[in-house]
């Protein structure tokens, strides 16, 4: 009778292979990164996941200016007319608009001097001035988009009064659309 025992799967390994420690070894340590690469490859999923979100939202938003402005943000530079905005249109049309504002801020400028008591050739002047460029940038402005963002405008207004309670706050808000209305004129 033998009194040998039976060697493990372990013990096998070490005398077949002397190197058996240190396989297993530097095969811990590469489970071991597998497991952290997919964990920063699980982060990187994510990351772009929400950067595609990110990119969904701010287009939404410059579509949403483009579409004030109507069909000039939707006409390519050929002329054709596409069907959704095109978002490079939209920061030219954007500083077209605020050069269009700080045209109206110098005509007004311009009406103040005259208003505010200007005499003789001074107030002609500046009257005479004042109407010339009124008439250029009436002339300039496309119509579709000042139609479109005062038809918005008013129905952000109107759904806001029939969302009021009572008559009293709709008039209230009424008076108060009109005093605001008679300020920015």
């Amino acid at each position: 009778m033998s009194t040998q025992r039976e060697m493990t799967l372990d013990e096998y390994l070490e005398s077949k292979l002397p190197d058996f420690h240190l396989a297993r070894h530097q095969l811990q340590e590469l489970r071991d990164e597998r497991e952290a690469l997919a964990a920063e490859a699980e982060n990187w999923r994510e990351a772009a996941a929400q950067y595609a979100r990110n990119e969904d939202f701010y287009r939404g938003i410059v579509r949403q200016i483009g579409e004030m402005f109507g069909e000039a943000a939707r006409t390519s530079d050929d002329g054709s007319v596409q069907e959704d905005v095109l978002a490079l249109k939209v920061p030219e049309l954007v500083e077209a608009l605020l050069a269009h504002v700080e045209r109206c801020r110098d005509v007004f400028s311009g009406l103040s001097e005259y208003w505010n008591g200007c005499e003789g050739m001074a107030a002609e002047n500046a009257a005479q001035n004042a109407t010339d460029v009124a008439c250029d940038m009436l002339a300039e402005l496309p119509e579709t988009s000042l139609h479109h963002l005062k038809a918005q405008w008013q129905a952000e207004a109107v759904e806001h009064a029939m969302r009021l309670e009572t008559h009293i706050d709709r008039v209230i808000y009424t008076n108060q659309l009109r005093r605001q209305a008679e300020e920015d004129a």
